[in-house]
Formats: C-alpha cells, structure tokens, sequence
C-alpha cells in the first residue's frame, strides 16, 4: 500500500505544481494595468484556476481506495491536459500584456 500512497503523493504534488505555475501566471498579470477587453478573459481563467484548486483539495480528500479504482489508472490522463491548456491560455495573455 505504500507504493499506492507515493503514487497518490506524487500525483497530487504534480497538481499543485502546475496550480503554482497558474498562479504565477496571474500574478504577472496582476503587475500590469488590464484593458478592457481583457478583462472578461482573465475572469473566466481566474475562475478556472478557482475549479482546478477544488479539484486539489478533493483529491486530497480521496480515500486511498477510491483512488486505487479511479485515478491510478487514469494517472496519465485526465484534467492535466485541460489545465495544461488554461496554463497555456495565461502564457499568452501575460505575452500579450507584456509583463
């Protein structure tokens, strides 16, 4: 079972690192005044940021048996790719706002 919990460990450290990198992102655009017509984009990825953070805190809270289930064989897989994504989306409007 200790192989399980390193595996869930480790699972949950790789979120938090790319939930880091998110917030690293926003807080460069925190540094620069935002037009307008950012703002409504910057809105939508800080709420994502807000779901993805749930998503940790749930996952934290996961029996080890539920993950045995559901997320060890998913490990590869999954919401990564969707906050690679909105990491990605941040990338380009702290690009665009040149900070």
């Amino acid at each position: 079972m200790t192989n399980y919990r390193h595996l869930v460990d480790q699972h949950i450290r790789h979120h938090e690192s790319h939930l880091a990198h998110i917030d690293e992102l926003i807080a460069r655009t925190n540094k620069a005044p935002i037009p307008a017509e950012v703002h409504g984009e910057l809105a939508e990825l800080k709420a994502k940021r807000d779901a993805f953070a749930g998503e940790i805190k749930a996952l934290k809270r996961k029996p080890l048996v539920s993950w045995q289930k559901e997320e060890i064989p998913l490990a590869g897989l999954g919401p990564m790719v969707i906050w690679g994504i909105v990491a990605k989306q941040l990338e380009k409007l702290v690009e665009r706002l040149g900070v």
